[in-house]
Protein backbone atom coordinates (compact mmCIF):
# COMPACT_ATOMS: atom_id res chain seq x y z
CA UNK A 1 0.00 0.00 0.00
CA UNK A 2 2.50 2.45 0.70
CA UNK A 3 4.45 1.47 -1.99
CA UNK A 4 1.32 2.50 -4.05
CA UNK A 5 1.18 5.94 -2.06
CA UNK A 6 5.01 6.35 -3.09
CA UNK A 7 4.74 5.92 -7.13
CA UNK A 8 1.87 7.76 -6.85
CA UNK A 9 3.00 10.94 -5.10
CA UNK A 10 6.34 10.56 -7.61
CA UNK A 11 3.83 10.67 -10.42
CA UNK A 12 1.77 13.95 -9.16
CA UNK A 13 3.92 15.38 -6.06
CA UNK A 14 7.37 14.77 -6.42
CA UNK A 15 8.17 16.84 -3.56
CA UNK A 16 6.39 14.20 -1.14
CA UNK A 17 7.60 11.35 -2.76
CA UNK A 18 11.25 12.57 -2.36
CA UNK A 19 10.82 13.84 1.12
CA UNK A 20 9.39 10.20 1.98
CA UNK A 21 6.32 12.07 4.27
CA UNK A 22 4.10 9.43 3.64
CA UNK A 23 6.15 6.56 5.71
CA UNK A 24 7.59 9.15 7.88
CA UNK A 25 4.38 10.42 9.26
CA UNK A 26 3.26 6.40 9.44
CA UNK A 27 6.40 5.67 11.62
CA UNK A 28 6.43 9.11 13.63
CA UNK A 29 2.51 8.38 14.45
CA UNK A 30 3.30 4.72 15.60
CA UNK A 31 6.65 6.06 17.93
CA UNK A 32 4.58 8.97 19.67
CA UNK A 33 1.59 6.54 20.11
CA UNK A 34 4.53 3.65 22.17
CA UNK A 35 6.48 6.47 23.66
CA UNK A 36 2.92 7.99 25.03
CA UNK A 37 2.22 4.23 26.48
CA UNK A 38 6.05 3.84 27.61
CA UNK A 39 5.15 6.89 29.57
CA UNK A 40 1.91 6.13 31.15
CA UNK A 41 3.16 2.99 32.12
CA UNK A 42 6.35 4.32 33.41
CA UNK A 43 4.15 6.11 36.12
CA UNK A 44 2.93 4.73 39.85
CA UNK A 45 0.05 5.87 40.82
CA UNK A 46 -0.25 3.37 43.92
CA UNK A 47 0.77 5.91 46.17
CA UNK A 48 3.72 4.21 47.83
CA UNK A 49 5.93 6.39 48.57
CA UNK A 50 6.67 9.14 51.17
CA UNK A 51 8.68 10.98 48.65
CA UNK A 52 8.37 11.45 44.77
CA UNK A 53 11.28 12.66 42.49
CA UNK A 54 11.28 15.40 39.56
CA UNK A 55 10.20 14.35 36.15
CA UNK A 56 13.49 14.31 35.15
CA UNK A 57 14.75 11.96 37.83
CA UNK A 58 11.69 9.16 36.89
CA UNK A 59 12.09 9.77 33.09
CA UNK A 60 15.74 10.13 32.88
CA UNK A 61 16.71 6.68 30.87
CA UNK A 62 13.46 7.26 28.91
CA UNK A 63 14.56 10.54 28.03
CA UNK A 64 17.43 9.11 26.66
CA UNK A 65 16.14 6.44 24.69
CA UNK A 66 13.24 8.92 23.39
CA UNK A 67 16.34 10.88 21.89
CA UNK A 68 18.12 8.10 20.90
CA UNK A 69 15.39 6.75 19.13
CA UNK A 70 15.13 10.30 17.38
CA UNK A 71 18.53 10.28 16.21
CA UNK A 72 18.36 7.00 14.97
CA UNK A 73 14.89 7.62 12.67
CA UNK A 74 16.66 10.64 11.69
CA UNK A 75 19.70 9.04 9.93
CA UNK A 76 17.52 6.46 8.46
CA UNK A 77 15.50 9.13 6.99
CA UNK A 78 18.15 11.44 5.97
CA UNK A 79 19.68 8.16 4.07
CA UNK A 80 16.51 8.01 2.19
CA UNK A 81 16.13 11.53 1.49
CA UNK A 82 19.74 12.14 0.45
CA UNK A 83 19.73 9.17 -2.53
CA UNK A 84 17.78 11.36 -4.86
CA UNK A 85 18.55 15.31 -4.40
CA UNK A 86 16.38 17.54 -6.34
CA UNK A 87 18.09 20.61 -5.08
CA UNK A 88 20.78 19.04 -8.05
CA UNK A 89 18.26 19.64 -10.88
CA UNK A 90 15.72 21.76 -9.48
CA UNK A 91 16.38 24.91 -11.63
CA UNK A 92 14.18 26.32 -12.77
CA UNK A 93 11.96 25.22 -9.95
CA UNK A 94 9.44 27.54 -8.55
CA UNK A 95 10.64 29.49 -4.98
CA UNK A 96 6.88 28.06 -3.46
CA UNK A 97 8.29 24.86 -4.18
CA UNK A 98 11.37 25.36 -2.56
CA UNK A 99 10.13 26.81 0.68
CA UNK A 100 7.32 23.94 0.58
CA UNK A 101 10.35 22.07 0.85
CA UNK A 102 11.60 23.20 3.63
CA UNK A 103 8.52 22.99 5.25
CA UNK A 104 8.05 19.48 5.09
CA UNK A 105 11.05 19.19 6.60
CA UNK A 106 10.11 20.99 9.49
CA UNK A 107 7.04 19.12 9.75
CA UNK A 108 9.62 15.89 10.37
CA UNK A 109 11.91 17.43 12.37
CA UNK A 110 9.26 18.38 14.65
CA UNK A 111 7.92 15.02 14.32
CA UNK A 112 11.38 14.26 15.89
CA UNK A 113 12.12 16.74 18.33
CA UNK A 114 8.89 16.31 19.99
CA UNK A 115 8.94 12.07 21.08
CA UNK A 116 10.51 13.04 24.40
CA UNK A 117 7.36 15.75 25.16
CA UNK A 118 4.75 12.62 24.30
CA UNK A 119 6.80 10.77 26.56
CA UNK A 120 6.50 13.21 29.14
CA UNK A 121 2.72 13.67 28.23
CA UNK A 122 1.83 10.14 28.74
CA UNK A 123 3.10 10.10 32.15
CA UNK A 124 1.84 12.95 33.45
CA UNK A 125 -1.36 11.74 31.86
CA UNK A 126 -1.32 8.87 34.35
CA UNK A 127 -0.81 11.02 37.14
CA UNK A 128 -3.81 13.35 36.73
CA UNK A 129 -6.02 10.42 35.92
CA UNK A 130 -5.46 9.35 39.38
CA UNK A 131 -7.40 12.23 40.67
CA UNK A 132 -9.01 15.79 38.94
CA UNK A 133 -7.68 18.95 39.99
CA UNK A 134 -10.87 19.61 42.53
CA UNK A 135 -10.51 16.26 44.15
CA UNK A 136 -6.50 17.08 44.75
CA UNK A 137 -7.37 20.54 46.17
CA UNK A 138 -10.08 18.91 48.61
CA UNK A 139 -7.70 16.05 49.15
CA UNK A 140 -5.02 18.88 50.57
CA UNK A 141 -8.12 20.32 52.65
CA UNK A 142 -8.30 17.54 54.25
CA UNK A 143 -4.71 16.20 54.79
CA UNK A 144 -3.64 20.11 56.20
CA UNK A 145 -6.19 19.59 58.69
CA UNK A 146 -4.67 16.44 59.50
CA UNK A 147 -1.45 17.47 59.52
CA UNK A 148 -2.56 19.80 63.15
CA UNK A 149 -4.01 16.36 65.14
CA UNK A 150 -1.12 14.48 63.78
CA UNK A 151 2.00 14.43 66.45
CA UNK A 152 5.30 12.75 65.40
CA UNK A 153 7.87 15.72 66.00
CA UNK A 154 7.85 17.49 69.95
CA UNK A 155 9.37 20.31 67.64
CA UNK A 156 6.12 21.19 65.74
CA UNK A 157 4.09 21.46 68.81
CA UNK A 158 6.05 23.39 71.64
CA UNK A 159 5.47 26.58 72.96
CA UNK A 160 7.52 29.57 71.22
CA UNK A 161 7.54 32.55 74.08
CA UNK A 162 7.32 35.24 71.15
CA UNK A 163 4.33 33.93 69.19
CA UNK A 164 2.21 31.57 71.28
CA UNK A 165 0.59 32.19 74.95
CA UNK A 166 -0.03 30.16 77.61
CA UNK A 167 -3.24 27.77 77.58
CA UNK A 168 -5.11 29.02 80.77
CA UNK A 169 -5.38 26.53 84.04
CA UNK A 170 -9.44 26.55 84.14
CA UNK A 171 -10.50 27.91 87.57
CA UNK A 172 -12.31 24.24 89.01
CA UNK A 173 -9.28 22.32 87.78
CA UNK A 174 -7.26 21.82 91.02
CA UNK A 175 -3.16 21.33 90.29
CA UNK A 176 -0.60 20.49 93.17
CA UNK A 177 2.86 22.20 91.76
CA UNK A 178 4.42 19.88 94.28
CA UNK A 179 3.32 16.80 92.10
CA UNK A 180 3.90 18.12 88.23
CA UNK A 181 6.98 18.87 86.41
CA UNK A 182 6.89 22.80 86.48
CA UNK A 183 8.58 22.12 83.44
CA UNK A 184 5.65 22.52 81.17
CA UNK A 185 3.92 25.21 83.16
CA UNK A 186 4.32 29.28 82.77
CA UNK A 187 4.56 29.62 86.83
CA UNK A 188 4.95 32.48 89.03
CA UNK A 189 6.51 33.10 92.39
CA UNK A 190 4.67 34.72 95.46
CA UNK A 191 6.40 35.64 99.20
CA UNK A 192 2.57 34.69 100.16
CA UNK A 193 1.04 32.02 97.93
CA UNK A 194 4.34 30.44 96.67
CA UNK A 195 3.99 28.79 93.21
CA UNK A 196 1.57 30.12 91.21
CA UNK A 197 0.72 28.52 88.34
CA UNK A 198 -0.14 30.81 85.41
CA UNK A 199 -0.85 28.39 82.52
CA UNK A 200 0.55 25.32 80.21
CA UNK A 201 3.56 25.91 78.09
CA UNK A 202 4.57 22.28 77.40
CA UNK A 203 4.34 20.71 73.92
CA UNK A 204 1.00 20.49 72.67
CA UNK A 205 -1.44 20.44 69.91
CA UNK A 206 -2.94 23.89 70.30
CA UNK A 207 0.83 25.39 69.87
CA UNK A 208 1.19 23.37 66.44
CA UNK A 209 3.94 24.90 63.74
CA UNK A 210 3.04 23.92 59.82
CA UNK A 211 5.56 21.42 59.55
CA UNK A 212 6.05 22.00 56.00
CA UNK A 213 6.19 25.61 55.98
CA UNK A 214 7.45 25.89 60.13
CA UNK A 215 9.70 29.41 59.28
CA UNK A 216 7.23 31.31 57.68
CA UNK A 217 4.74 30.44 60.18
CA UNK A 218 6.50 31.38 62.98
CA UNK A 219 8.34 34.95 61.78
CA UNK A 220 4.39 35.27 60.86
CA UNK A 221 5.58 36.27 57.12
CA UNK A 222 2.23 35.13 55.69
CA UNK A 223 2.33 38.36 53.18
CA UNK A 224 5.64 36.50 51.54
CA UNK A 225 3.21 33.14 51.29
CA UNK A 226 2.18 31.99 47.78
CA UNK A 227 -1.62 31.20 48.73
CA UNK A 228 -2.12 27.59 48.68
CA UNK A 229 0.83 27.47 51.69
CA UNK A 230 -1.22 30.28 53.42
CA UNK A 231 -3.95 28.23 53.34
CA UNK A 232 -2.64 25.45 54.52
CA UNK A 233 -1.61 27.46 57.80
CA UNK A 234 -4.83 28.87 57.77
CA UNK A 235 -6.78 25.36 57.82
CA UNK A 236 -4.53 24.24 60.64
CA UNK A 237 -5.06 27.44 62.69
CA UNK A 238 -9.08 26.63 62.00
CA UNK A 239 -8.45 23.19 63.73
CA UNK A 240 -6.89 24.63 66.68
CA UNK A 241 -9.99 26.63 67.20
CA UNK A 242 -12.13 23.74 66.52
CA UNK A 243 -10.04 22.39 69.76
CA UNK A 244 -10.34 24.96 71.45
CA UNK A 245 -14.01 25.53 71.35
CA UNK A 246 -14.57 21.86 71.98
CA UNK A 247 -16.13 21.29 68.54
CA UNK A 248 -15.62 17.75 68.65
CA UNK A 249 -17.71 16.88 65.53
CA UNK A 250 -15.61 18.85 63.16
CA UNK A 251 -12.43 17.40 64.69
CA UNK A 252 -14.14 13.60 63.77
CA UNK A 253 -15.41 14.45 60.76
CA UNK A 254 -11.50 15.74 59.81
CA UNK A 255 -10.39 12.28 60.94
CA UNK A 256 -13.09 10.27 58.87
CA UNK A 257 -12.16 12.06 55.71
CA UNK A 258 -8.96 11.65 56.21
CA UNK A 259 -9.86 7.70 56.58
CA UNK A 260 -11.87 7.73 53.32
CA UNK A 261 -8.25 8.97 51.68
CA UNK A 262 -6.21 6.23 52.75
CA UNK A 263 -9.24 3.30 51.90
CA UNK A 264 -9.44 4.66 48.30
CA UNK A 265 -5.68 4.39 47.99
CA UNK A 266 -5.94 1.11 49.32
CA UNK A 267 -3.58 2.24 52.47
CA UNK A 268 -3.63 1.03 55.83
CA UNK A 269 -3.38 2.60 59.30
CA UNK A 270 -3.43 0.94 62.45
CA UNK A 271 -6.09 3.26 64.29
CA UNK A 272 -9.67 3.76 63.67
CA UNK A 273 -10.98 8.08 63.59
CA UNK A 274 -12.69 6.81 66.47
CA UNK A 275 -9.66 5.92 68.31
CA UNK A 276 -7.57 8.62 66.89
CA UNK A 277 -10.07 11.34 68.28
CA UNK A 278 -10.13 9.21 71.98
CA UNK A 279 -6.24 9.09 71.84
CA UNK A 280 -5.39 13.40 71.09
CA UNK A 281 -8.76 14.71 72.65
CA UNK A 282 -7.51 15.38 76.13
CA UNK A 283 -8.87 18.82 76.76
CA UNK A 284 -7.86 21.71 78.38
CA UNK A 285 -4.26 21.09 77.73
CA UNK A 286 -4.25 19.00 74.45
CA UNK A 287 -1.14 17.35 75.59
CA UNK A 288 1.33 16.61 72.75
CA UNK A 289 3.65 13.20 74.57
CA UNK A 290 4.11 9.44 73.85
CA UNK A 291 0.18 8.41 74.80
CA UNK A 292 -1.31 11.33 72.03
CA UNK A 293 1.62 10.91 69.63
CA UNK A 294 1.29 9.27 65.99
CA UNK A 295 3.72 8.43 63.19
CA UNK A 296 2.62 9.71 59.89
CA UNK A 297 3.58 6.60 58.53
CA UNK A 298 4.21 3.36 58.75
CA UNK A 299 7.46 2.25 60.29
CA UNK A 300 9.47 -0.50 58.75
CA UNK A 301 10.04 -1.89 62.05
CA UNK A 302 6.64 -2.26 63.20
CA UNK A 303 6.16 -4.79 65.61
CA UNK A 304 2.11 -5.89 64.45
CA UNK A 305 0.67 -5.86 61.36
CA UNK A 306 -3.05 -6.30 62.46
CA UNK A 307 -5.95 -4.24 61.55
CA UNK A 308 -7.09 -1.02 63.59
CA UNK A 309 -8.66 -3.62 66.23
CA UNK A 310 -5.61 -5.05 67.07
CA UNK A 311 -3.98 -2.19 68.52
CA UNK A 312 -5.29 -1.36 72.39
CA UNK A 313 -5.72 2.28 73.25
CA UNK A 314 -4.77 2.93 76.81
CA UNK A 315 -2.76 5.90 77.98
CA UNK A 316 0.96 5.83 78.42
CA UNK A 317 3.46 7.67 80.64
CA UNK A 318 5.89 9.90 79.94
CA UNK A 319 9.06 8.51 80.37
CA UNK A 320 10.73 11.76 81.25
CA UNK A 321 10.04 15.24 81.23
CA UNK A 322 10.91 17.94 78.86
CA UNK A 323 13.34 21.11 79.76
CA UNK A 324 13.40 24.19 77.93
CA UNK A 325 15.38 24.45 74.82
CA UNK A 326 18.36 22.27 75.25
CA UNK A 327 16.82 18.96 75.66
CA UNK A 328 14.15 19.80 73.40
CA UNK A 329 15.33 18.04 70.70
CA UNK A 330 16.14 14.88 72.64
CA UNK A 331 13.06 14.86 73.90
CA UNK A 332 11.66 14.90 70.54
CA UNK A 333 12.93 11.72 69.56
CA UNK A 334 11.12 9.89 72.17
CA UNK A 335 7.76 11.14 71.31
CA UNK A 336 7.14 8.00 69.03
CA UNK A 337 8.46 4.02 69.48
CA UNK A 338 8.33 0.95 67.72
CA UNK A 339 4.56 0.56 69.52
CA UNK A 340 3.37 4.27 68.58
CA UNK A 341 0.13 3.70 65.90
CA UNK A 342 0.74 5.07 62.84
CA UNK A 343 -1.56 6.47 59.51
CA UNK A 344 -0.70 6.75 56.13
CA UNK A 345 -0.52 10.99 56.15
CA UNK A 346 2.95 11.29 54.14
CA UNK A 347 2.43 8.91 51.68
CA UNK A 348 -0.99 10.54 50.89
CA UNK A 349 0.63 13.83 50.98
CA UNK A 350 3.71 13.50 49.05
CA UNK A 351 0.95 11.97 46.30
CA UNK A 352 -1.32 14.25 46.13
CA UNK A 353 1.43 17.31 45.85
CA UNK A 354 3.02 15.21 43.67
CA UNK A 355 -0.79 14.77 41.24
CA UNK A 356 -0.67 18.67 42.00
CA UNK A 357 2.54 19.21 40.68
CA UNK A 358 1.56 17.46 37.68
CA UNK A 359 -1.43 19.87 37.13
CA UNK A 360 0.54 22.95 37.33
CA UNK A 361 3.19 21.79 34.86
CA UNK A 362 0.22 22.92 32.10
CA UNK A 363 0.73 26.10 33.16
CA UNK A 364 4.58 26.83 32.83
CA UNK A 365 6.82 23.71 32.83
CA UNK A 366 4.99 22.19 29.76
CA UNK A 367 5.18 25.95 27.62
CA UNK A 368 9.08 25.95 28.04
CA UNK A 369 9.20 22.59 27.38
CA UNK A 370 7.02 22.80 24.13
CA UNK A 371 9.06 26.26 23.02
CA UNK A 372 12.16 23.65 23.30
CA UNK A 373 11.31 21.17 20.75
CA UNK A 374 10.44 23.50 18.44
CA UNK A 375 13.60 25.23 18.53
CA UNK A 376 15.27 22.32 18.51
CA UNK A 377 13.04 21.15 15.27
CA UNK A 378 13.32 24.64 13.20
CA UNK A 379 17.33 24.19 13.76
CA UNK A 380 17.45 20.55 12.55
CA UNK A 381 14.97 21.52 9.75
CA UNK A 382 17.46 24.35 8.69
CA UNK A 383 20.44 22.21 8.68
CA UNK A 384 19.00 19.80 7.00
CA UNK A 385 17.75 22.10 4.21
CA UNK A 386 21.30 23.50 3.77
CA UNK A 387 22.73 20.13 3.56
CA UNK A 388 20.06 19.73 0.54
CA UNK A 389 21.10 22.80 -0.57
CA UNK A 390 24.80 22.49 -1.21
CA UNK A 391 25.98 19.00 -0.91
CA UNK A 392 27.51 16.95 1.58
CA UNK A 393 31.34 18.47 1.28
CA UNK A 394 30.52 21.74 1.38
CA UNK A 395 28.12 21.76 4.33
CA UNK A 396 30.71 19.77 5.86
CA UNK A 397 33.84 21.97 5.23
CA UNK A 398 31.17 24.84 6.08
CA UNK A 399 30.61 23.47 9.67
CA UNK A 400 34.03 22.62 10.81
CA UNK A 401 35.08 26.28 9.47
CA UNK A 402 32.11 27.98 11.72
CA UNK A 403 33.75 25.72 14.70
CA UNK A 404 37.37 27.03 13.96
CA UNK A 405 35.48 30.37 14.01
CA UNK A 406 33.61 30.37 17.23
CA UNK A 407 36.49 28.55 19.04
CA UNK A 408 38.65 31.47 17.63
CA UNK A 409 35.87 33.59 18.91
CA UNK A 410 35.40 32.64 22.06
CA UNK A 411 39.33 32.48 23.03
CA UNK A 412 39.53 36.40 22.02
CA UNK A 413 36.86 36.74 24.26
CA UNK A 414 37.89 35.27 26.99
CA UNK A 415 41.58 36.23 26.84
CA UNK A 416 40.27 39.84 26.40
CA UNK A 417 37.62 40.07 29.19
CA UNK A 418 41.18 38.36 31.47
CA UNK A 419 43.31 41.31 30.13
CA UNK A 420 40.80 44.25 31.06
CA UNK A 421 39.14 43.16 34.13
CA UNK A 422 35.32 42.54 35.31
CA UNK A 423 33.88 45.41 34.26
CA UNK A 424 34.51 45.16 30.32
CA UNK A 425 32.74 41.83 30.34
CA UNK A 426 29.99 43.30 29.42
CA UNK A 427 31.34 45.77 26.25
CA UNK A 428 33.15 42.32 25.28
CA UNK A 429 29.86 40.37 25.33
CA UNK A 430 28.12 42.86 23.02
CA UNK A 431 31.04 42.90 20.50
CA UNK A 432 30.70 39.35 20.20
CA UNK A 433 27.06 39.20 19.14
CA UNK A 434 27.82 42.21 17.07
CA UNK A 435 30.18 40.55 15.25
CA UNK A 436 28.23 37.57 14.28
CA UNK A 437 25.55 39.84 13.59
CA UNK A 438 27.38 41.43 11.35
CA UNK A 439 28.87 38.33 9.94
CA UNK A 440 25.15 37.35 8.41
CA UNK A 441 25.48 40.89 6.76
CA UNK A 442 28.40 40.43 5.39
CA UNK A 443 27.85 36.88 3.89
CA UNK A 444 24.57 37.96 2.55
CA UNK A 445 26.29 41.16 0.70
CA UNK A 446 28.90 38.57 -1.14
CA UNK A 447 26.17 36.15 -1.84
CA UNK A 448 24.39 39.07 -3.60
CA UNK A 449 27.12 40.39 -4.91
CA UNK A 450 28.12 36.51 -6.48
CA UNK A 451 24.51 36.11 -7.97
CA UNK A 452 24.35 39.77 -9.64
CA UNK A 453 28.09 39.37 -11.31
CA UNK A 454 27.18 36.18 -12.65
CA UNK A 455 30.51 34.68 -11.52
CA UNK A 456 31.63 31.04 -10.33
CA UNK A 457 30.24 29.57 -7.00
CA UNK A 458 33.66 29.26 -5.50
CA UNK A 459 33.33 29.26 -2.13
CA UNK A 460 30.16 30.49 -1.91
CA UNK A 461 28.79 27.41 -1.11
CA UNK A 462 30.60 27.77 2.63
CA UNK A 463 29.47 31.75 2.55
CA UNK A 464 25.53 30.10 2.20
CA UNK A 465 26.04 27.45 4.38
CA UNK A 466 26.96 30.20 7.56
CA UNK A 467 24.38 32.58 6.19
CA UNK A 468 21.65 29.90 6.73
CA UNK A 469 22.79 28.79 9.94
CA UNK A 470 23.09 32.32 11.59
CA UNK A 471 19.59 33.31 10.16
CA UNK A 472 18.09 31.53 13.57
CA UNK A 473 20.55 33.44 16.08
CA UNK A 474 19.99 37.22 14.32
CA UNK A 475 16.92 38.22 16.85
CA UNK A 476 18.13 36.52 19.80
CA UNK A 477 21.70 38.26 19.45
CA UNK A 478 19.98 41.00 19.11
CA UNK A 479 17.99 40.71 21.91
CA UNK A 480 21.00 40.07 24.28
CA UNK A 481 22.71 42.71 22.90
CA UNK A 482 20.11 45.68 24.25
CA UNK A 483 19.94 43.27 27.72
CA UNK A 484 24.21 43.67 28.11
CA UNK A 485 23.68 47.67 27.01
CA UNK A 486 21.29 48.16 29.31
CA UNK A 487 23.38 46.15 32.18
CA UNK A 488 26.70 47.75 31.19
CA UNK A 489 24.53 51.64 31.16
CA UNK A 490 23.19 51.22 34.56
CA UNK A 491 19.92 52.94 32.91
CA UNK A 492 17.87 49.87 33.32
CA UNK A 493 15.63 50.36 30.70
CA UNK A 494 15.20 46.52 29.77
CA UNK A 495 14.77 44.28 32.48
CA UNK A 496 13.00 41.57 30.30
CA UNK A 497 11.24 38.86 32.44
CA UNK A 498 10.64 35.09 31.56
CA UNK A 499 7.08 35.65 29.80
CA UNK A 500 9.21 38.49 28.20
CA UNK A 501 12.38 35.93 26.95
CA UNK A 502 9.38 33.47 26.25
CA UNK A 503 8.13 35.67 23.52
CA UNK A 504 11.06 36.81 22.00
CA UNK A 505 11.82 32.87 21.21
CA UNK A 506 7.71 32.49 19.79
CA UNK A 507 8.42 35.79 17.40
CA UNK A 508 11.71 34.26 16.33
CA UNK A 509 10.28 30.96 14.82
CA UNK A 510 7.87 33.21 13.36
CA UNK A 511 10.14 35.49 11.52
CA UNK A 512 12.61 32.33 10.43
CA UNK A 513 9.55 31.04 9.21
CA UNK A 514 8.94 34.39 7.31
CA UNK A 515 12.55 34.75 6.29
CA UNK A 516 13.19 30.97 5.06
CA UNK A 517 10.51 32.32 2.05
CA UNK A 518 13.33 35.14 1.13
CA UNK A 519 16.29 32.59 1.62
CA UNK A 520 14.44 30.08 -0.48
CA UNK A 521 14.40 33.14 -3.66
CA UNK A 522 18.00 33.59 -2.51
CA UNK A 523 18.70 29.62 -3.05
CA UNK A 524 17.27 29.64 -6.42
CA UNK A 525 19.11 32.60 -7.66
CA UNK A 526 22.31 30.94 -6.23
CA UNK A 527 21.39 27.66 -7.58
CA UNK A 528 21.31 28.92 -11.29
CA UNK A 529 25.13 30.56 -11.31
CA UNK A 530 27.57 28.02 -13.17
CA UNK A 531 29.30 25.61 -11.25
CA UNK A 532 33.48 25.52 -10.53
Amino acid sequence: MINKIQKYLLLHYPILWNTRIVPMLLILTGVHIIFFAIGYLSADTAFTRNYYYSLDNDLGLLYFTSILVGVLILIGWLVFYSRNNGFKTFYPRRTSQLYAEWLIILAITVGLSFIPFTLTKGHIFKWKSAASLEEVKEALKTLDMANGLIANDHDYFKFENEYDKPIPIPDNMKLDPEKLDLNLYATEYSHRGGIILKGYIGPSFLFGKDRYYYNAYFYGNFRDMDSDKRQSVERQELVKKWLRNGQKDDILAVMKDFDKLQQKHNLKGNITPEQWFKRIYNPPFFEVNPSTALNSYKPEYYYDEDDYSQYPVEEAVVVAAPVPDSTYQEYAYSIVNSKTPYLQYSMLRAGYEHILQYYEYDNAFFEWFILFCSCIAVCLSIFVYTFRVTGGKQWLIAFVALGILIFIVVLLGVALAQSVGYRSDRPIAIGICLFWIALFIALLIRIIAKITSKGRKGRSSIYMNILIWLLPCLIPLSYLTVFLHSEYSDEEYFEPTDADVMNMFWFNIIFIAVAMSLISVLVRKWKSIAEE
